[in-house]
């Protein structure tokens, strides 16, 4: 009997929509089919993913990404505090660009969105941003070789190319330290091989000596 009634919808669906209309004598109704489609605001993000130490001063780009979560259409990300870098996305992916020459603590964090809002942001992922010195033109990822990349946790890793004492830790995807090896010495050549107890996913083995840094994806398939 409204001409302009409030409808409240109780659960998510796709609803149609009648209207009536009547002279007292004569009634005349219509209805649209799946008129209305009644969602919610997304629930918050997973904690993000990606590489848990980094350097700032080489101008690189680093990739975080998150899972997808029911009824968003973007994602907002956000670097904490902001003076650490810029990030930009507004899908499961977020590029970072870390302040050239900034150091410390920061954290990577996401927003899902949609129409009727956005969600609480996810966990923290927390970033360590540091000045890496000495190897940008010498020593990179060439000189890390991972065999078999994919594995079943078990796999060997050689450096070459250097001399220097380093420290090898592997990480997963929330920054948990898997696996640590300290003062191993490289002489020109070093491999080893490692043997994690871990389950399915994405790794990151950090190389760190005296102006070394070194970075690699693992992946474990069982």
């Amino acid at each position: 009997d409204e001409q302009n009634p409030t409808i409240v919808y109780n659960s998510e669906g796709t609803y149609d929509v009648s209207l009536e209309v009547s002279d007292g004598t004569e009634t005349v109704s219509i209805t649209a089919e799946n008129y209305i489609t009644v969602i919610t605001a997304p629930a918050s993000p997973e904690a993000p993913t990606g590489e848990a130490e980094v350097c700032s001063n080489y101008g690189l780009t680093y990739e975080y990404t998150v899972s997808s979560v029911a009824n968003a259409d973007s994602y907002e990300w956000l670097i904490l505090p902001a003076e650490a870098g810029n990030i930009s996305g507004t899908g499961l992916t977020g590029t970072v660009t870390w302040t050239l020459e900034w150091a410390g603590d920061a954290t990577v964090q996401v927003t899902a969105m949609n129409d009727c809002g956005n969600s609480e942001p996810s966990a923290a992922f927390d970033v360590m941003v540091y000045i890496c010195t000495g190897i940008a033109n010498n020593i990179d990822e060439s000189n890390l070789n991972v065999y078999p990349n994919p594995n079943t946790g078990s796999f060997t890793f050689e450096l070459n190319g250097f001399n220097n004492e380093v420290v090898v830790t592997i990480h997963n995807t929330l920054g948990k330290i898997v696996y640590r090896s300290d003062k191993l010495k490289v002489d020109g050549n070093f491999s080893k091989t490692i043997d994690l107890d871990v389950k399915e996913g994405i790794y990151y083995m950090n190389i760190k000596g005296d102006n070394v840094v070194i970075n690699k994806k693992v992946v474990v398939q069982k």
